[in-house]
């Protein structure tokens, strides 16, 4: 499973909320969990910030 998936899940969150709190429509989510649009920096940080995880921890092939 996508990490980003389970760590939403994790969080109790479904994909409209969460695009909701980053800005985006859950299409766009749902995109990056199925990995079929890669995430920019400035998502990774928006999606991390929203469910209180580092970068790193949801997206590990993230430089810092």
């Amino acid at each position: 499973m996508n990490r980003l998936r389970f760590f939403r899940r994790q969080a109790d969150m479904t994909q409209t909320e969460l695009g909701k709190i980053v800005g985006v429509e859950l299409t766009r989510i749902h995109r990056y969990e199925a990995e079929k649009q890669r995430c920019p920096w400035e998502m990774r940080e928006k999606i991390a910030s929203a469910l209180r995880l580092p970068v790193e921890v949801i997206f590990p092939d993230s430089e810092v």
